[in-house]
């Protein structure tokens, strides 16, 4: 109904975040600039903190554009993940690695083996962790042990929690 009485080519007012209508809007852009210069600076895991409905998911979507080719961008969006191995397993899923039939110790290992720098690869993997509220106290700190992977004195993951 709307698309042909407003001459749109899409559904307006989507269920699920679409960054082609990033509007930026002062609070919302501020954000993403705060975010941007701290993936940059590497300086820690940057932290959104907002209400439902506030467009955190939108921003996680805006971030990974951005920083797609500059770096492998793994975003895991509301998943209830309740072991470390099911945690790394969604990393390399998202990372198109295999990960099935392994053990934990091997899945680590996978993922570490990766993030090996490469000449003309990316500068590493942004880790954005949408919903991060409802991970296990236990996930978080596997989440922040991933920035210990360091190699030429910078962290091979920068991460985001939302």
């Amino acid at each position: 109904m709307y698309e042909s009485y407003f001459g749109l080519s899409q559904r307006p007012f989507a269920a699920a975040p679409n960054p082609e209508f990033y509007i930026a809007t002062r609070s919302l852009d501020a954000a993403r600039q705060t975010l941007v210069r701290c993936i940059e600076r590497a300086e820690g895991a940057g932290l959104v903190v907002g209400p439902a409905g506030t467009g955190k998911s939108l921003l996680c979507q805006i971030v990974a554009k951005h920083f797609r080719g500059q770096f492998q961008v793994c975003h895991l969006a509301g998943a209830r993940l309740g072991t470390r191995r099911a945690l790394l397993q969604n990393i390399l899923f998202e990372l198109k690695l295999p990960y099935r039939d392994m053990d934990e110790g091997e899945l680590r290992l996978s993922l570490i083996d990766h993030l090996e720098p490469r000449s003309g690869g990316p500068s590493g993997l942004l880790l954005l962790v949408d919903e991060a509220h409802m991970l296990p106290l236990r996930l978080l700190e596997e989440v922040r042990l991933l920035t210990n992977i360091v190699r030429d004195g910078q962290s091979r993951v920068r991460n985001v929690l939302v």
